[in-house]
């Protein structure tokens, strides 16, 4: 399975830190497609559990998105990251403490895979998402840190912190996904 990644790394001077200790050496986002065969399913299976779902057009679930990728972005620790969880599905939101690094990574292309391959920036690729989740995925896959899953036409992107991305894929992220999306797919075919 080929993955393309989209990688957004921002000098840690630029961002600001609320609590001084967890500053990332390498703070970024990173954002991964994968291909799917036909219409791509709710990757739902994948995640060991959902702090948020819906569509990025509406207003409090753009605000949602604009802070976790502002943790993304600071890549916080798993203590600051299950916190985060609890105040993502309640009533008020925390904090965006990068609003202007955010509002780049919005505006920033994400490489699809389609002929030939294009950017597609990715505040347009949330707001056309048929379906957007924040969750924690199955198993040991980026030591459990949250990541956003948007389902698109063309497949599904990942995006989360830098380092969480790397450690999944690294760990064997992308052969689960492509497990699932075979399997969905072979499923629509008998049906």
């Amino acid at each position: 399975m080929r993955v393309i990644r989209t990688e957004f790394y921002v000098d840690p001077r630029e961002i600001k830190w609320p609590v001084p200790e967890v500053i990332e050496k390498v703070p970024g986002i990173s954002a991964v497609f994968f291909k799917a065969d036909g219409e791509p399913p709710d990757p739902v299976e994948l995640r060991k559990a959902t702090f948020w779902q819906g569509t990025v057009s509406q207003p409090k679930s753009e605000a949602q998105l604009r802070v976790f990728l502002d943790e993304c972005l600071r890549g916080t620790n798993n203590v600051v990251r299950s916190y985060f969880s609890e105040r993502l599905s309640s009533e008020g939101l925390p904090n965006e403490y990068n609003p202007q690094i955010v509002d780049r990574f919005y505006k920033e292309s994400i490489i699809i895979e389609q002929s030939p391959p294009s950017g597609i920036p990715f505040g347009q690729l949330a707001k056309g998402a048929s379906s957007a989740s924040i969750g924690a995925l199955v198993g040991y896959y980026g030591h459990h840190e949250p990541m956003l899953f948007l389902t698109i036409p063309a497949g599904i992107v990942l995006v989360g912190s830098a380092v969480a991305v790397s450690r999944a894929i690294d760990q064997g992220l992308h052969f689960a996904i492509d497990r699932f999306l075979k399997r969905k797919s072979a499923g629509r075919r008998n049906k």
